[in-house]
């Protein structure tokens, strides 16, 4: 999965490995966010991303920017708005216009113009492509094995097609290792905690296949989820003791790991 730095580092020949520990999570973050998600819009994402920001080396523009004050299809209206809105993130965000629009798609519409330099940074950057390739309808692109007609809409002709086209080949050496993983809705528990719940689910899965058996054989499905449903009663008591259900619910994320392993024992 992209969320592996080994798979990411394989990805790109240009990329260090420092990098891709750096990039990984965030890179796979944004691919689901954007429904990137399938191995065609996976592959084609990657390798755009990898021409367009030379293998994840630059995530702003080396010109000064200055190329685009005064230009007002970028919403550049302001003096200093070539510079200050310049070329960011692995596709190059350009012009206050595109800055104001991608911080209104995260919620905060004056987040990016306020701090333009956060677009350059790994959480916001990637990010920032995805904006670009959703609001673009990008996807469909890739749907449709169109790579090239893909190259045309980022670029607006077909710069670095062939260098596109070598990065493309090069990721699909790793065929579905490139897909995005998701997110682990365990992972916020403690390890007893998983282990109770990953049990009792274990068991009424047997349970589904072979019937749950008698509570008085201690083999049986029934017992063993029994025994794991009263661990997760007790688990729950302590959360309740230590304020998960009041003001304090959040801290050390009481209140989330509560809410799960109460489902959990219910059985949802």
């Amino acid at each position: 999965m992209i969320s592996d730095p080994k798979v990411l580092y394989r990805s790109m020949r240009g990329l260090s490995m420092e990098k891709a520990e750096l990039y990984a999570p965030h890179i796979n973050e944004a691919m689901l966010k954007g429904n990137v998600t399938t191995l065609r819009r996976a592959q084609y994402f990657i390798a755009q991303l990898a021409h367009e920001s030379v293998d994840l080396r630059y995530f702003e523009e080396i010109a000064s920017g200055s190329a685009y004050e005064g230009r007002r299809d970028l919403g550049n209206t302001q003096p200093g708005d070539g510079r200050r809105f310049k070329g960011r993130g692995p596709i190059q965000l350009t012009g206050r216009s595109n800055y104001r629009g991608f911080g209104r798609w995260l919620g905060d519409e004056s987040k990016f113009t306020d701090s333009p330099k956060l677009v350059a940074t790994p959480k916001y950057g990637f990010l920032a492509a995805l904006y670009y390739w959703q609001t673009r309808n990008l996807n469909d692109y890739c749907d449709r094995g169109d790579f090239r007609g893909l190259t045309r809409r980022i670029n607006g002709g077909y710069n670095g097609l062939a260098d596109r086209y070598r990065k493309l080949a090069y990721v699909k050496r790793l065929g579905k290792k490139i897909l995005p993983a998701k997110p682990d809705p365990l992972q916020v528990l403690t390890a007893g905690e998983r282990k109770a719940v990953e049990q009792l689910a274990f068991e009424r899965r047997r349970a589904a296949k072979s019937g749950w058996g008698s509570l008085t054989d201690p083999r049986s499905p029934r017992a063993k989820a029994t025994y794991w449903k009263g661990k997760l009663t007790a688990r729950l008591r302590v959360l309740r003791g230590l304020g998960a259900q009041g003001p304090k619910g959040d801290r050390h994320n009481r209140k989330w790991r509560y809410d799960i392993m109460k489902r959990a024992r219910r059985g949802e």
